[in-house]
């Protein structure tokens, strides 16, 4: 028996390979291995033989190898666990003997047990049909137990894609984690246990069927995952916790004040709640059916824009940062203004830049429609994804560009990054970009470049491709992603809080506290509140957390109040504390309202 003491954990190995994890008092086991945990899954069965266990120390980290015997598939496989103070880094290594598709990653053998009472995982619940059972969260809760336990990151929810591959399990004030320490070439983590126990069952990574090569004489290492413990901390406190590992070790770095411009810091206006307002009518709602999301979409207009820019200066609102929503284009994917709506759009944005605005657009480029202009002229470079939730579309099919082809992706971006946001002649000259929707993409797919199989490399290789493009159009450009995952920090520079069309303000609070835990130096943006109801509470409380993204400057469309004077004095003060918080901001703000008075105004611009 081999008993490895660390300053946050015990580990003991058992003489037949079975291990133990114990926390630092040796109260609790909190984890008990069966057998080999982190074997891989392919189309052909093997039978693992019994492994020989080697202890040794490196660099005062002590390994632990089971050094298993080669068999038809592996020559000499074994898994690795290094022992560093605060976790365990394990992982398998192997040289493959034949080609064959590699399917599931086995993270823990069944009969293995986790003794928790509670499993947290941390998909966005806005669109699950138990959504305002556990009001909206990001925290997904699953009690183990008597009912057992059945959990998944599957973006089954929509929101906030790709969820990352973790896991924790609570037994009342210890946490344990399990989480990847690299982007991982799958598609989710399933665990399931038994009912009436705390033994598990299935605990895997999916990779797929079919999608996943591996080739004869290859050196296959598996992802690395780690086990950690915590103790005495809330959920963000551990994920906290995770992610300084992952910046101490080299595996992510933290945002710091140099990566960060001070207008990004500033409260923002976005166009979705007031296009869904008409003033002399009833506001539209939430555009939840096709005849609702029409009629908000095309009231977006440069005449709408103007009107709330006059509000902003007539109440003398800290607001310097403008985006534009769905619809200020003519087809999704092309991404060409819509000169109906804005006959000339780089004049408004160039008058707009005068005054001291930066000016934003909402782009998905995770959609394209089948009557764009590069569809119609590139049928060629699309990929064909079927998505069952899809309600904006009868068969469910998004066509999607390929960009996994360079020689498709980088003249399409190059192109599309540079009308937007270039300053040259018939370009928009836009300030950034408003991200949306990454779980459209096509993963689950058998892309020729194995580095792009699975969805969190499909999504952040598609997001870190636009990201690069659009920093080489507008060095300072503004991209607002939705993914909070520690390893997609050089893919967008804030994380917005995301849509949820409801008036518990604690719901952004709470997923912006998960965004700060989750990808150190992020900063998060507190994205739409349409109600009156509970607005300024919001406001007040998300002061020590980020900017503002106010949604409705005109009138509230969840609930249809109209801004009152009071209500306007009442929001100036909250932004005013938020921007004296915060001396970047402060300093911004102090030359755009200098800049917005030296400018000579017009009816027609204000």
């Amino acid at each position: 028996m081999v008993n490895i003491q660390n300053p946050n954990y015990q580990l003991i190995i058992e003489d037949n390979a079975d291990f133990q994890i114990y926390t630092v008092d040796g109260e609790l086991m909190f984890l008990k291995s069966s057998g080999i945990p982190f074997l891989p899954v392919t189309n052909r069965a093997t039978t693992w033989g019994t492994p020989e266990v080697e202890v040794e120390t490196k660099e005062g980290i002590e390994i632990v190898t089971y050094h298993l015997p080669s068999n038809c598939l592996y020559d000499c496989p074994r898994v690795v666990l290094e022992c560093r103070p605060d976790h365990i880094e394990f992982y398998f290594e192997a040289t493959v003997k034949r080609r064959m598709p590699l399917h599931k990653w086995y993270l823990l053998n069944r009969g293995s047990e986790i003794k928790a009472i509670e499993c947290i995982d941390f998909r966005s619940h806005i669109n699950s049909p138990s959504a305002y059972e556990v009001r909206q969260t990001i925290l997904g809760r699953r009690k183990l137990g008597t009912i057992g336990l059945d959990a998944n990151t599957e973006d089954s929810d929509l929101m906030f894609a790709p969820h990352p591959m973790l896991f924790i399990f609570k037994h009342l004030q210890n946490q344990l984690l399990i989480a990847p320490m690299e982007l991982v070439a799958a598609e989710s983590l399933h665990v399931k246990m038994d009912k009436g126990s705390t033994i598990i069952n299935d605990f895997h990574i999916r990779i797929g069927e079919n999608l996943y090569w591996l080739d004869e004489g290859e050196e296959l290492e598996s992802p690395h995952f780690m086990i950690m413990l915590s103790a005495n901390k809330d959920v963000y406190g551990t994920l906290a916790q995770y992610t300084d590992i992952l910046v101490r070790e080299g595996r992510t770095k933290a945002k710091t004040d140099a990566d960060i411009e001070p207008w990004w810091l500033g409260p923002m206006w976005c166009s979705w709640g007031d296009q869904h307002v008409c003033l002399d009518s009833d506001p539209i709602g939430t555009a939840y059916t096709q005849e609702e999301r029409g009629r908000a979409v095309h009231n977006i207009t440069a005449e709408m824009v103007n009107k709330v820019v006059g509000v902003i200066e007539e109440h003398q609102l800290p607001i310097r940062t403008l985006i534009l929503d769905d619809r200020w284009y003519t087809k999704q994917g092309d991404m060409r203004v819509d000169t109906n709506k804005f006959p000339d759009l780089r004049g408004m944005v160039d008058d707009l830049h005068a005054r001291g605005y930066k000016i934003m657009a909402w782009a998905s480029l995770y959609q394209f429609e089948k009557d764009s202009e590069v569809f119609q002229t590139h049928p060629e470079w699309f990929l064909i994804h079927h998505y069952d939730r899809n309600v904006y579309s009868e068969s469910g099919d998004i066509i999607n560009l390929d960009y996994s082809d360079p020689e498709i992706a980088g003249p399409y971006l190059s192109e599309l990054m540079g009308r937007l946001l270039s300053d040259k002649p018939e370009c928009y000259n836009l300030d950034g970009i408003k991200f949306d929707w990454p779980f459209l993409l096509p993963h689950d797919y058998a892309f020729s470049n194995r580095d792009w199989v699975g969805k969190e490399k499909t999504i952040y290789n598609t997001q870190k491709l636009v990201y690069d493009a659009a920093k080489v159009a507008k060095h300072d450009a503004l991209i607002i992603g939705v993914s909070p995952h520690p390893f997609f920090q050089d893919t967008q520079d804030v994380i917005r809080t995301y849509d949820v069309s409801t008036f518990d303000p604690t719901i952004h609070l709470e997923r912006a506290r998960y965004i700060k835990a989750l990808c150190p130096g992020m900063v998060p943006v507190l994205d739409e509140h349409v109600y009156y109801q509970n607005f300024f509470r919001y406001i007040k409380e998300g002061v020590e957390l980020g900017p503002h993204m106010i949604f409705n400057l005109l009138r509230f469309n969840g609930d249809g109040h109209v801004y009152t004077e009071d209500d306007y004095k009442q929001l100036k003060i909250l932004l005013d504390d938020y921007v004296d918080r915060n001396p970047k901001v402060k300093e911004y703000m102090k030359g755009s309202r200098n800049q917005c008075r030296g400018v000579e105004r017009t009816a027609e611009t204000c």
